[in-house]
């Protein structure tokens, strides 16, 4: 993407590499299939996420962590907004 944006966004400034420059990389994954609706499209977030944590574990990443809806509305873990916003301070605590 980052060289097709450059040729595509000539107002972008040219993306630079992350690595070895310090950072720290941490992923928070967000998938979203909406299964418990009574009517839904399909879709593929949950293997989209899948996809998305093999591509960063091959580039190196290794704080990755995975939300879903597919335990459903009121289980544990379920992906309110209050959910998340815990989660996003507890990944910055760490």
């Amino acid at each position: 993407m980052g060289s097709a944006c450059s040729l595509y966004c000539p107002h972008e400034p040219e993306l630079v590499p992350f690595q070895d420059t310090g950072g720290e990389v941490r992923m928070l994954i967000i998938a979203l299939d909406y299964m418990y609706r009574e009517r839904h499209e399909q879709l593929t977030a949950t293997s989209d996420a899948s996809v998305m944590v093999a591509l960063a574990e091959r580039a190196g990443v290794t704080d990755i962590n995975v939300v879903t809806d597919t335990k459903g509305i009121g289980r544990a873990g379920f992906p309110t907004r209050k959910e998340l916003i815990a989660k996003i301070k507890e990944d910055l605590q760490e």
